[in-house]
């Protein structure tokens, strides 16, 4: 990296990956050590590195990503399920205090392994330390003695100094590989309570009905003309019959299967308008 400040690389990775860019103030333990000002309504107030000031939220590969940065560090969170339990490898987390262990990553002393003492390790974590994808990963991730690498439910997160735009976007690409082929976490069980005549849309709310306005706008930036194309086709003649199911709630409390298949509703009058603007369907 030639001196750049990573919060400023940040832009080139949001521009890259059409992600959007929002201002964040957030003092990670794991980066910044802070005390809190009760005289100015409990401020908080960094004795030593910095908060997040910026982060970029996107859609890579299908997979919801969200890369913070601050004067020094890069903060990479990649979502995914790996049913290893809770880790931290070459540095603890802060917050959870994990402990340090004598497990290591494929038998590698540069790369010690934290977890929660009250939980032995499974199986499953000894077989994922001894992977050799995992230790292919860490070889690419952890480039130096600040970085670390961490597991927790629904989401990898990578903390990493002095990269480039293209170095984030290689973590990014590893991080992804790590966790695996993308899983919707989402149960198509509970969407089976919708009426009938809306099941055939089961698969699109399950793939686009984001909860997030920011993700669901960064998933319509990451998807192609001819994907809209096809969610538009599809789910379009079904808009006027969602609209009456969902009026028919009136001031009753809807159920969670009919907000998603609002959700779906919105994204495919926002993909319409897009597909409708010049030049905004090319990818």
């Amino acid at each position: 990296m030639s001196g750049v400040p990573p919060a400023s690389i940040l832009h080139t990775i949001a521009k890259r990956l059409r992600g959007r860019i929002s201002k964040c103030e957030v003092y990670d333990p794991n980066v910044c050590r802070f005390t809190v000002d009760a005289e100015h309504q409990w401020k908080p107030v960094a004795v030593s590195g910095y908060p997040f000031s910026l982060e970029a939220r996107l859609v890579h590969n299908r997979r919801r990503v969200t890369v913070s940065a601050n004067l020094e560090y890069f903060r990479i969170r990649v979502e995914g399920e790996l049913a290893v339990g809770v880790l931290s490898i070459n540095k603890t987390d802060e917050v959870l205090f994990l402990e340090r262990t004598d497990l290591l990553v494929r038998d590698d002393s540069r790369w010690p392994v934290f977890i929660r003492t009250n939980n032995g390790p499974s199986n499953e974590l000894r077989s994922f330390l001894a992977s050799s994808a995992l230790h292919s990963a860490v070889e690419s991730l952890l480039q130096n003695k600040d970085d670390s690498l961490h597991v927790f439910q629904g989401a990898v997160v990578l903390y990493a100094k002095g990269r480039d735009a293209d170095g984030s976007i290689d973590n990014i690409e590893t991080l992804a590989k790590l966790v695996g082929p993308f899983r919707r976490n989402a149960s198509s069980s509970h969407l089976k309570t919708l009426p009938s005549r809306f099941h055939h849309l089961i698969p699109f709310i399950l793939e686009w009905a984001e909860s997030d306005d920011g993700e669901r706008n960064a998933l319509l930036d990451q998807s192609s003309g001819d994907s809209l194309g096809e969610l538009v086709r599809i789910v379009s003649p079904d808009l006027a019959e969602i609209d009456l199911y969902l009026d028919s709630f009136r001031s009753e409390p809807m159920p969670d299967a009919a907000i998603a298949l609002g959700r779906l509703a919105e994204l495919v009058v926002d993909a319409k308008l897009r597909l409708s603007t010049p030049g905004s369907s090319e990818r």
